[in-house]
């Protein structure tokens, strides 16, 4: 790679911190003329400005690299091991690589550096400049290791632009801090890069590699210094257009640790900046007097700054010789003397015109400002004096930002992630961003803190003050944060809600166990907005409070409800604020009898796990006091009742049995008719459900599976709600305010409501959110699955609001089955995609729904995919063959920021109509130990002819092991092989009688048991609906010359053949489709003749796991050659593979196995596919 050594002089001048320059491979970049330094310039004597670690830098991770920031460009060639050194203080030599990029020297060891052991880096004396140019000495220093490793990964703690920016100067250059210190190598064109193309487009990308970029990359220049990243366009940015910008996770620290993920943002370019930077603030103050002889000037700038111009040409200090460091993320530029001032002397500092800001704009002036020495250096080291929290706090905020203050100026490039630090139980270090000004060091944590939890933070001895004094000691301090407020999760109605019926009673869920004696009519009340209290009994259950006022409310009327901080939890905590919420009645009242949705277990499950609580989701909010231990029950065997406990929260009615359940046990739930809506009405009919637990508890922890909006996502609606997708149903009870947070970066936390429906926790903003604005939300690992197990992690994530409310209607993008479209399987799951994320608590059985075109609806449940944004309305039993049937998608459903279906606050529902067919779909059927085999010989074993027979899995027989012939297999095993007769089997081959080297007969016992069961499981008896195909033409035992779609299919006549054409499976997009196939007699494939080999063809996501053949005799497969068989075939007879002979190759995607015959091979090969 080329460096630019005029783009180099440009950005990286003697003084800047660990940098590189790159030039981006895109179009309109090229090499400038001219060499390094320019006519007239006074070359620089090479000097080292900064190094990682610093000298005398303590706890240093073992895995890091090592690195010296020159002044100046230097020769390559000089930069080696010979030149850069490492060694322990005992004198033993370090090994390792060096290399020079840029400017700085990296020295890569070759294993990781010694635990608690000191080590001296040294440059030598002599190494040239590029400009000729010698340095004058050797160049040491010494830092000390810890006891561990860095694991660490980095974060981008901000950007400028930020994510969402509007109005952006087009003749910006865009800038990444990070959160700590980078390896330079890996700060390139291929890990920072800019786009016009759409950041829904590059996230779609994958890997977010330049090459990969719809519609190309913008020119410009890379560069890297201290702990951010720039990129420098080429030309000033196009006006009014959107660009995006990538880090991708090629970027590394210098321990090597990679971002956790690719980080996207969007900005707008409008017009140029021209307001000129301005100076915040000095140190020494002007006029200062006693000043140290042996400070550093330190000067904060208004704005951040153009690297390339803050140099000892525009920082000056009159007569003195130094270096000038910038630190971005603080804006803070410091003059360092190269010896120390001299006793009691007026001296002049200057900020000249040629330092300018990002966008080009220099100070309006040179600023000017004198301090005079004093007659001694400053050797005091620097103390903290005060911290927030203060040591042995208690009862601290979760959301508290911690803080230390400095007895005085401090060196910022020395205050970081690394010198400041909180850790929390069991030492975990927390994830966070440190800032500096003034005296004032700030460490903010990504996510918040835990509740009732002690923290520890410290500020280590590599900070320093402005003289390079480091503190004398480490300071710690500890704090414990506050035991979590009780407040208002959720309210039904919620705020702002519309449409309400008039005989609803109001509720509220806290987020903890109340005083029932403080909930009450004085401290919940309702009235008319702005007018009379509304009389109404309160009652409190569970954690879940009820209004129910005494007579209807009125029509077409604003209502407002408050609790107050009166409520009072168990403790005697009062909720944190009060909560007040308006809501607008209907014009009627509510007459819908409520419905449970789906059950957890759902009917008919199996091998539930025994440590695993049973819930129930209604269609809507309920009446908390009519969900107890006599509306929802559940019994085992003989009609024993189990004992547990009942809550209700939200829209969920869970079970938790006192005890674990037994195992390999039927369990019956009910739900009677006695659990009502806030509004009285009772359930229609009980609801009843079986399952059956298996061997084992559940011990695997939840984890979330998608977020939205997504992570850096940018332009998100102000007025939009937050979701998250768990990977199982969750205890709702464990999904709080307090366990699900939303705050501004760096700021307060949000209020609003918080509530639990289908694997999906959702946070509504009591108001809208900010414009243009980083939101950062969290989920602690306190929230749990129905077994009680944890998250392993927190999960954190941030997005950007844009300018304005979300007002785009959701629309339904597809269907499956499609509009009209016919032979739809009597119990095919019926689907609607839509164009955004939908609030889950508005798919329902009352707002999706699937009946006779004639009228009368299907019973089914409904569940929404936030990941796919797909809601499945799955019917309890069979759709009626032969008619047809119309899907509606109510009008009342609507996306996250609250906007209905299709814009139409009227009745304008989303309708679509089909065709049942006869076909019935089947579930996948469970191989066990038969999966890995690709062949199982029964009892009579398994036969190969011909060299091109691979076998890629196991084989195997009950048989003896001399009846496997003409194969060897993975572990070096051969069966009576020949020159003629010698195939591969890439697995192992098993047998009931073992082989030398090879294992007893168990397995070959396992799975011949294992392929039994599944063909039992295929067959007509226990896989009844199989249809025969001649309903659509041909003949009824003909395969050949058809396009089927996933079922079950049986041969009338009692075979099946594929023969003068292919067979086309076609899964309709749907990767889990399952073909079944059932024969009470042979199956043939290939013919005519046979010289004329027939293939299946797999289509639209057909995948050759989902296919079965349940063959009660035997079956041939292409006996002239040649050709592809998919699926797995069991067999009761045996199963021939083209003939004595033939050289042309049969492929079989899937399994052969026979229950009591031979399998036999002639130049095949078998893949088994993956489960």
């Amino acid at each position: 790679m080329m460096i630019n050594f005029r783009a180099l002089r440009r950005y990286l001048m003697p003084v800047l911190i660990l940098s590189i320059v790159v030039m981006v491979g895109c179009r309109g970049c090229r090499e400038r003329d001219g060499s390094f330094p320019q006519a007239g310039e006074v070359p620089a004597v090479p000097s080292v400005t900064i190094t990682y670690p610093e000298g005398g830098d303590t706890d240093i991770p073992i895995n890091t690299k090592i690195s010296a920031t020159f002044n100046t460009p230097m020769v390559e060639t000089e930069i080696s091991t010979a030149t850069f050194t490492l060694t322990e203080t005992s004198g033993s030599v370090v090994k390792g690589t060096v290399t020079l990029v840029g400017l700085i020297a990296l020295f890569d060891p070759t294993l990781d550096l010694k635990t608690n052991t000191s080590y001296t880096a040294t440059i030598n004396a002599g190494i040239r400049s590029v400009a000729g140019n010698t340095l004058a000495e050797n160049f040491t220093w010494i830092f000390t290791t810890g006891a561990i490793s860095d694991s660490i990964r980095p974060t981008v703690v901000s950007t400028n632009p930020v994510s969402g920016a509007v109005g952006v100067p087009i003749n910006t250059i865009v800038a990444v801090p990070f959160s700590e210190v980078m390896d330079p190598l890996t700060i390139n064109s291929n890990t920072f890069f800019l786009t016009e193309a759409p950041a829904a487009s590059i996230r779609a990308q994958g890997l977010f590699l330049p090459s990969s970029v719809p519609g190309g990359l913008v020119s410009g220049t890379v560069s890297y210094l201290g702990k951010t990243a720039y990129f420098k366009p080429e030309s000033p940015l196009k006006l009014g257009t959107t660009y995006t910008a990538v880090i991708n996770t090629g970027a590394k620290d210098v321990a090597g640790n990679t971002l956790l993920e690719n980080y996207v943002w969007s900005f707008t370019g409008i017009v140029a900046d021209t307001t000129a930077p301005t100076i915040a603030s000095t140190a020494p103050a002007a006029e200062a007097t006693g000043v140290a002889i042996n400070t550093k000037i330190a000067v904060t700038f208004s704005e951040m700054m153009s690297i390339d111009t803050l140099t000892n040409s525009t920082f000056k200090v009159e007569g003195v010789s130094g270096t000038v460091t910038y630190d971005p993320l603080t804006k803070i530029a410091t003059f360092k003397p190269t010896a120390n001032l001299m006793t009691d002397k007026l001296y002049t500092a200057t900020i000249t015109t040629a330092a300018t800001d990002l966008a080009g704009n220099a100070i309006t002036a040179n600023y000017i400002w004198r301090f005079t020495t004093g007659a001694t250096a400053d050797s005091t080291p620097p103390t903290v004096l005060t911290t927030v929290p203060a040591n042995a706090a208690t009862n601290v905020s979760p959301s508290q930002q911690i803080t230390c203050t400095f007895s005085e100026g401090m060196e910022s490039a020395t205050i970081n992630g690394t010198t400041f630090t909180v850790k929390g139980p069991g030492g975990a270090p927390v994830e966070g961003t440190v800032t500096y000004a003034g005296t004032t060091a700030t460490f903010i944590p990504t996510g918040g803190l835990a509740n009732s939890t002690v923290y520890n933070a410290a500020v280590t001895t590599g900070v320093k003050d402005l003289a390079g004094n480091a503190m004398a000691a480490v300071k710690t301090w500890s704090f414990t944060t506050g035991v979590a407020a009780t407040t208002v999760t959720s309210t039904d109605p919620l705020n702002g809600a519309t449409d309400v019926a008039t005989n609803k009673s109001i509720s509220a869920t806290f987020s903890g166990t109340m005083d029932p004696a403080t909930i009450n009519g004085t401290t919940f009340t309702l009235q008319v907005s702005g007018g009379a209290a509304v009389a109404g009994a309160v009652s409190y259950t569970g954690t879940t409070a009820t209004f129910n006022p005494t007579a209807d409310l009125t029509g077409s009327t604003i209502y407002t409800a408050t609790i107050t901080t009166g409520a009072k939890d168990v403790t005697g905590n009062a909720i944190v604020a009060a909560k007040t919420w308006s809501f607008t009645t209907g014009a009627g009242a509510d007459i819908v009898a409520p419905t449970v949705v789906s059950t957890n277990p759902a009917n008919g499950d199996v091998s539930v796990e025994t440590n695993k609580s049973v819930t129930a989701i209604f269609s809507e909010s309920m009446d908390p006091s009519s969900i107890d231990g006599t509306t929802f029950t559940l019994k085992g065997p003989g009609g024993v009742t189990i004992a547990g406990e009942v809550t209700y929260i939200g829209k969920t009615a869970t079970f938790n049995p006192t005890s674990d359940l037994a195992n390999s046990t039927i369990y019956d739930a009910s739900i009677t008719t006695g659990a009502k809506d806030l509004a009285g009405n009772p359930i229609a009919v009980a609801k009843t459900w079986s399952f059956t637990t298996g061997a084992a508890a559940d011990l695997t922890k939840p984890t979330i599976t998608v977020v939205d909006p997504l992570n850096a996502a940018t332009g998100v609606g102000i007025n939009r709600n937050i979701t998250a997708n768990f990977s199982e149903n969750m205890e709702p009870s464990t999904i709080t305010n307090t366990t699900f947070t939303v705050r501004k970066l760096g700021g307060a936390f949000i209020d609003g409501d918080v509530t639990y429906a289908d694997k999906t926790a959702t946070f509504n903003p009591t108001a809208d959110m900010a414009n243009s604005t980083t939101y950062v939300a969290n989920i602690t690992i306190e929230v749990k699955d129905l077994a009680g197990n944890a998250m392993e992690t927190a999960k954190t994530w941030s997005f950007v609001t844009g300018a304005a409310p979300d007002t785009l209607a959701p629309t339904v993008t597809s269907t499956n089955p499609l509009k009209d479209e016919i032979d739809v399987a009597l119990n095919q799951s019926i689907k609607a995609t839509f164009s955004e994320s939908i609030d889950p608590d508005t798919i329902n059985d009352q707002t999706f729904k699937v009946a006779k075109n004639s009228g009368g609806d299907a019973p089914g449940t409904v569940t929404y995919d936030a990941l796919t944004k797909t809601a499945t309305f799955k019917p309890t039993g069979s759709f009626v063959a032969s008619i047809v049937y119309k899907a509606t998608i109510a009008s009342s459903v609507k996306d996250l920021a609250g906007n209905r279906l299709n814009g139409n606050t009227l009745a304008k529902d989303y309708e679509w109509t089909f065709e049942t067919g006869l076909r019935t779909l089947a579930e996948p059927v469970a191989l066990n130990a038969a999966a890995p085999f690709g062949c199982f010989g029964g009892s009579a074993g398994v036969t190969n002819e011909g060299i091109k027979t691979v076998i890629n899995g196991d084989i195997g027989t009950t048989a003896a092991s001399t009846l496997i012939t003409g194969f060897r297999d993975g572990g070096g095993n051969v069966y009576t092989i020949t020159p003629s007769n010698d195939g591969l089997v890439t697995g192992t081959i098993f047998t009931a009688t073992a082989p030398p080297g090879s294992v007893p007969g168990e397995k070959a016992a396992a799975g011949h048991l294992a392929a039994t069961n599944a063909f039992l499981a295929l067959s007509p008896a226990q896989l009844p609906g199989g249809i025969d195909v001649s309903m659509y033409g041909g003949n009824p035992d003909q395969l050949g010359n058809r396009t089927l779609k996933p079922g079950i299919y049986k041969s009338a006549p009692g075979s099946f053949m594929i023969t003068e054409n292919p067979l086309t499976l076609d899964a309709q997009n749907d990767p889990n489709a399952v073909w079944v196939f059932q024969m009470a007699s042979t199956l043939t494939v290939g013919g005519p003749g046979a010289a004329f080999p027939q293939s299946i063809i797999l289509k639209n996501g057909a995948q050759a796991k989902n296919v079965f053949w349940q063959v009660s005799s035997a079956a041939t497969i292409n006996e002239g050659g040649g050709g592809t068989m998919v699926g797995t075939i069991i067999a009761e007879a045996g199963v021939t593979f083209s003939t004595s002979g033939n050289v042309d190759i049969v492929t079989l995607n899937g399994r052969a196995l026979s229950l009591s015959a031979s399998v036999t091979y002639v130049n095949t090969v078998v893949n088994v596919p993956a489960e």
